[in-house]
């Protein structure tokens, strides 16, 4: 079968591999589309290397059909069409008996530390199987579309912990796939006003088109005067960091209003280090909460979000290549030129 491993940052090889033999309990997917994320490409530059064994197969958003199993109890699993939890968690550690599956540190991630999905093929391992990572999509649902139930159900993990209210303000830092996820749940949460910082001229215009109330470019407009601005010297209700920029923190501290909520949604690059002015956290009271990946139950609800059309996801899908173009489909993701880059069997081009 066809996969492309990435040997070391920025040499992304193209292999011709068994496909996968399977022990009891496993299942094997057929790729049906990958949708590639900032941590792939963070991944590919170098700047992500936490959790990632090399060399490795990118790719944790995808969906596929079942084409083999590992024993008679999964044969009635053959042909469905799936999305795949990327994250494998142990059950048994004290997150995990906590409900706090996201935060499980023995877990196996797709395209970290087990092979992903740029690939013909994909292994699914029996503890995926069996804890439930398989979840089953409408058969008329594109492809690629499913696969965007993985950014959307750490988007709407992130949601739940920010606790919008209708009517609050809302500030997103950074407009790209993230930060548009985002938007549309604050709106859909009744939000009164979601203010976007983004730069891109044309990443501005989905926003607007998707909502927004306002979309400032940061390297025009002092983001945290606007916010004051249109919310009376009051400042957001709630700001969300959506690109992992160090210094995006304090711009948050001092746009959110005393009491507010400020979400460190993204992974920041490299250490992650960054300085805050601590006195405003402190004096204005300001919750400043991290978030981390998505429950089991958070992913089947962002699944069913998507298939029933409940949030509208088609026109983030700006670029589609086939596998064969994988490195060029990396590139375009890496560019910031689209919002959500697909990669495809070679078959359906």
């Amino acid at each position: 079968m066809k996969q492309f491993i990435l040997e070391a940052p920025g040499r992304l090889v193209e292999r011709d591999v068994p496909i996968p033999e399977l022990a009891a309990g496993d299942v094997l997917l057929k790729t049906a589309a990958l949708t590639l994320c900032g941590s792939d490409v963070r991944i590919y530059t170098g700047e992500k290397t936490g959790g990632v064994e090399w060399p490795v197969v990118i790719g944790h958003e995808f969906t596929g059909h079942v084409v083999e199993v590992g024993g008679s109890e999964e044969s009635h699993l053959i042909g469905k069409f799936f999305s795949v939890v990327p994250w494998i968690v142990c059950r048994k550690c004290t997150a995990c008996l906590n409900g706090q599956t996201n935060l499980c540190p023995n877990v196996k991630i797709f395209g970290y530390q087990l092979p992903g999905a740029m690939s013909e093929f994909v292994r699914i391992p029996k503890e995926a199987v069996a804890n439930g990572n398989l979840i089953e999509l409408p058969e008329n649902l594109p492809p690629e579309v499913g696969a965007l139930s993985e950014p959307l159900s750490c988007v709407f993990h992130g949601h739940l912990r920010c606790n919008i209210k209708v009517g609050e303000t809302v500030l997103i830092l950074g407009g790209g796939p993230i930060g548009l996820l985002h938007t549309k749940l604050a709106l859909r949460a009744g939000a009164g006003q979601v203010i976007v910082s983004e730069p891109d001229p044309a990443r501005a215009t989905t926003l607007r088109q998707a909502g927004a109330s306002s979309v400032i470019n940061p390297l025009e407009t002092d983001v945290a005067a606007f916010v004051q601005e249109a919310t009376n010297n009051e400042g957001a209700d709630v700001s969300i960091i959506c690109i992992g920029r160090t210094e995006l923190a304090n711009e948050a501290i001092y746009s959110t209003r005393p009491g507010g909520v400020i979400n460190l949604f993204a992974g920041f690059g490299h250490a992650g280090i960054g300085e805050l002015d601590l006195n405003a956290i402190h004096y204005n009271q300001l919750d400043v909460i991290g978030n981390a990946d998505a429950t089991l139950g958070e992913f089947r609800t962002a699944a069913r979000l998507i298939a029933n059309g409940e949030v509208e996801v088609v026109s983030m899908l700006t670029h589609r290549y086939s596998l064969s173009d994988a490195q060029a489909a990396i590139d375009m993701a890496a560019s910031g030129k689209g919002i959500k880059v697909a990669v495809l069997p070679d078959s359906e081009f």
